[in-house]
């Protein structure tokens, strides 16, 4: 994946700003590889994810730097690594038949279903997602005996066994990071959400980008479009110009 034009990314920043999380991640994904957003919001949530991390790889290289805070003492922690430490690189090119729906037989019940994605989310995002939600858009049918159910009528180890599915055919949808705090060695695990990690950066970067459209417009009188015309490196030496 190449790193969209300036113009572009600043565009789907700015549309982004009002939106859930899901929406933001489908405008960025959009701007870097042009497919209309139902198509981007029918993947399953893992196989988006994966654009996402090929994406902040184009614009903002492998290495990613975070903070964490330890839940049992409040120290702040920087945490360090690289995208291949978290997705192995066959997982980042995943995505066909992704979204095929699958057949579980457990406890009896045979379950056709499909992976979570991102229009599922946005349907729920002024609700509070619960298992049950995700079961009812999820599940195209259940039997049991031969008879036709209702995915609600599932026992709860079925229901476990078809989280258990989803989630191995889908690694990439939830991440998480095993941390320990050096000082008081308290361990845990923490969710790395790409698509929330990303946002933040991409905005960090559009504000910049901004100032210093601002900066060298006032300095030569040109456009924004020109000024993001230029390579980033060409702006920087503007910029250096005129600070002097």
């Amino acid at each position: 994946m190449r790193a969209p034009q300036a113009d572009l990314l600043l565009q789907a920043w700015e549309s982004g700003l009002e939106q859930a999380p899901a929406r933001r991640a489908l405008a960025l994904l959009a701007c870097a590889g042009g497919e209309p957003d139902d198509a981007l919001a029918a993947l399953p949530v893992g196989v988006r994810d994966a654009g996402l991390f090929r994406l902040r790889r184009a614009l903002f290289g492998d290495t990613i730097a975070a903070l964490a805070q330890c839940p049992a003492c409040g120290e702040r922690l920087d945490v360090s690594f690289g995208i291949d430490d978290v997705c192995p690189p066959a997982l980042l090119q995943t995505g066909e038949g992704a979204a095929a729906v699958r057949t579980l037989h457990s406890c009896g019940y045979e379950i056709a279903y499909r992976l979570p994605n991102s229009a599922d989310l946005l349907s729920l995002a002024h609700d509070d997602p619960s298992p049950a939600q995700l079961l009812r858009r999820c599940v195209a049918s259940v039997t049991h005996g031969g008879q036709a159910l209702a995915p609600d009528a599932l026992p709860p180890a079925a229901v476990a066994a078809l989280g258990e599915a989803m989630a191995a055919a889908d690694p990439l949808a939830r991440i998480e990071l095993a941390l320990s705090c050096p000082g008081c060695a308290h361990a845990w695990n923490d969710l790395l959400d790409i698509g929330a990690f990303l946002w933040k950066e991409v905005d960090a970067w559009a504000r910049r980008t901004l100032h210093d459209v601002h900066t060298l417009a006032r300095a030569y009188g040109w456009s924004e479009a020109e000024i993001l015309s230029m390579t980033a490196r060409r702006r920087d030496i503007y910029l250096d110009m005129v600070r002097l």
